[in-house]
């Protein structure tokens, strides 16, 4: 079981929550913006700075994290990524509803007309952690998504249209 521990003080002290599951709003567990350290237990873990899975993130492999530089103080949502972060694998389609033409991605796509189409319109995560981006060359807007994320329709906030290039997220923060 996979579970992260958050912490209000330095060095894995002061008062401490433990989650196990995907909370896109750490106001109910008390600790929105709170944390200065943490410990992960199993799968890896993505932190974000806003609620509801928004803004800067950061990817925390199993470990202790005695101070967390840049990134105290500012964790609002968190995620576990169930498949871990090896041998990433999306699905994406050229149209909205998982519809249009397919392609299957698992490295770095700079611009999807290199697999034929101009953009995506809807994708299924199968592993690992992806950063979708409006522009090429990873450029413009972005969301991320993990493990089981199917979405149907791009348009969604963050995104201005269609997926434009993509990446999966394979350097994850280490141990201190």
């Amino acid at each position: 079981m996979s579970k992260i521990e958050l912490y209000d003080d330095l060095e894995l002290t002061g008062d401490s929550v433990s989650i196990e599951a995907d909370n896109p709003d750490l106001t109910s567990t008390g600790f929105l913006k709170r944390t200065q350290s943490l410990k992960v237990h199993g799968e890896p873990w993505v932190v974000f700075s806003n609620t509801n899975y928004q803004g800067d993130f950061k990817v925390f492999k199993e470990g202790s994290y005695h101070k967390l530089p840049n990134f105290s103080n500012v964790i609002s949502s968190l995620r576990v990524v169930t498949s871990g972060l090896q041998q990433p694998k999306i699905i994406v389609h050229e149209r909205p509803n998982q519809s249009g033409v397919q392609r299957i991605i698992s490295n770095v796509a700079s611009s999807l007309d290199s697999f034929g189409i101009s953009g995506v319109c809807s994708h299924k995560v199968e592993k690992g952690v992806w950063i979708l981006y409006d522009g090429e060359q990873y450029q413009g807007s972005s969301i991320v998504s993990i493990t089981g994320d199917k979405v149907d329709d791009e348009t969604i906030p963050g995104l201005s249209g269609k997926v434009r290039s993509l990446k999966p997220y394979l350097v994850y923060e280490t141990p201190n």
